[in-house]
Order: structure tokens, then C-alpha cells, then sequence
């Protein structure tokens, strides 16, 4: 049973009471006040110590639970917990907002070339064998997914082998980065619909994670380029049609 976090908040405004209840909480959790899987203060308690509502309480907890800073559980050993917080859920939320601003499939290509240059150099000098076999299994899952024609799920068997990229940085910001990336390229793949090579459907990923393996960091972001300029005309031809 998780005890009950024991942080003490300044009243509120009242005119932006709140937006500042909500501000409070993430700047405790920001700062490490408030770890993974600590429980807020009762509602009464919260109302008391920010001098407002228990109403205005409930609707900021209400909109940290929307955002998914904190997790309501039920019954007597309930109450609004910090939720634990993942590379997986941080980058969904964040390529959520990006679905929400205007960009082109240009600013798509260009944003995946530097991002993931940076990742692809930086996976050459950390990455470990661990990472090097986790990679190799993906490749051999969208073979198979290949070899049954499903090409869309080929496609996204190789979106997850570019995150494993971002995440053989060991930087959980490159990686975040290159997961929220790979979301928005998946929606780009949906639209467009699986690649259905004439050639070797993996010959890129392949020669890719072998660049990594040989830590040949020139060589890999040759590939990224090449490959991801040729994904770029592809999709591009498919729009005007």
C-alpha cells in the first residue's frame, strides 16, 4: 500500500486557482517531491492547503488525470496517485500534440533526418549486444511479416526497429524523441499504406543494423539519408496520384 506523499502546497490565487493547483502538482513532480506512485492529499486536505474549493480540487485533479499525470483508483485505499511514468507514454504524448500541429511530409523527412542522424551516431558508440539482438529479432519478425505479404506490418516491425535505435543511445530524451518521430511516421504508413517492395523489402534495416554493429557511424547515416530520402519520393509520388 502506497502512504500518502506528504508535500505542502501554497494557497492559490483565486482568480487562476486552477491552472495554479495544476502548475503546483507538476512543478512537485518535476522537482521529485512527488515520485512514481505517491498518493495526494485528500480532497479536503488539497482544498484546505490551497484555499479553495473542494470543487475547483476535483476539477484540477480531473484534468491531471486527463493529461495522465496522475491515475484515480477506486475504493478504500484509493485516491489520485502519481502515475509511473515510461518512455512509451511520454513520446505518445508528445507526438499526440504534434498530430495536432500543421506539418508537411518535408517537414516530416527533414525532422527524421536530423533526429534520427543524431540517434544513428550516437547508437553506434553506445549501443550493446543486448540492443544489437533486440534489433535482430524485429528484423527477422518483418521478414516473416514480409514473407506473408503483410506489408503494413512489415512497415511497423521496422517503425520499432528504429526506435530500438533511439534507445541503444541509452539517452531516454533521444529516445523519446525518436518514438514520438516513428509515431507520426506511422501515421504516414497508414495513410499511404505498407511498401510493396520489388526487391528486398529489408535491405536497408539490414545494412543499417550492421553499420551499428561495426559502430560505422558514417556508413549508417549514408543509409539513413539514402533510405529515407527514397521513403520520402515514394509517399510523395503516392500523394500526387
Amino acid at each position: 500500500m502506497s502512504e500518502t506523499a506528504i508535500i505542502q502546497f501554497r494557497p492559490a490565487r483565486p482568480r487562476r486557482a486552477f491552472d495554479e493547483i495544476i502548475d503546483q502538482v507538476q512543478t512537485q513532480v518535476r522537482q521529485g517531491k512527488l515520485p512514481p506512485g505517491s498518493r495526494l492529499p485528500s480532497g479536503r486536505m488539497l482544498a484546505a492547503q490551497f484555499g479553495v474549493s473542494r470543487n475547483t480540487v476535483r476539477e484540477a485533479i480531473r484534468m491531471l488525470e486527463v493529461t495522465g499525470v496522475v491515475t484515480i483508483k477506486k475504493g478504500a485505499t484509493g485516491g489520485a496517485f502519481i502515475t509511473p511514468t515510461d518512455l512509451v507514454s511520454i513520446s505518445r504524448a508528445l507526438s499526440d500534440n504534434l498530430l495536432l500541429t500543421r506539418y508537411s511530409l518535408s517537414d516530416l523527412t527533414e525532422a527524421r533526418e536530423e533526429i534520427e542522424t543524431v540517434a544513428v551516431t550516437t547508437a553506434c558508440a553506445r549501443r550493446t549486444d543486448d540492443d544489437l539482438a533486440r534489433m535482430e529479432d524485429l528484423l527477422h519478425k518483418a521478414a516473416d511479416l514480409a514473407a506473408r505479404q503483410d506489408w503494413n506490418g512489415k512497415s511497423k516491425a521496422i517503425i520499432e526497429f528504429h526506435c530500438l535505435i533511439g534507445e541503444a543511445t541509452q539517452n531516454p530524451i533521444i529516445a523519446t524523441m525518436m518514438r514520438s518521430l516513428m509515431d507520426l511516421l506511422t501515421e504516414f504508413t497508414l495513410r499511404f499504406g505498407g511498401e510493396i517492395p520489388t526487391g528486398d523489402p529489408l535491405r536497408s534495416p539490414r545494412a543499417l543494423l550492421e553499420h551499428i554493429r561495426r559502430r560505422d557511424a558514417d556508413a549508417a547515416v549514408a543509409e539513413l539519408v539514402q533510405n529515407t530520402r527514397r521513403v520520402h519520393r515514394m509517399w510523395l509520388a503516392d500523394a500526387e496520384e
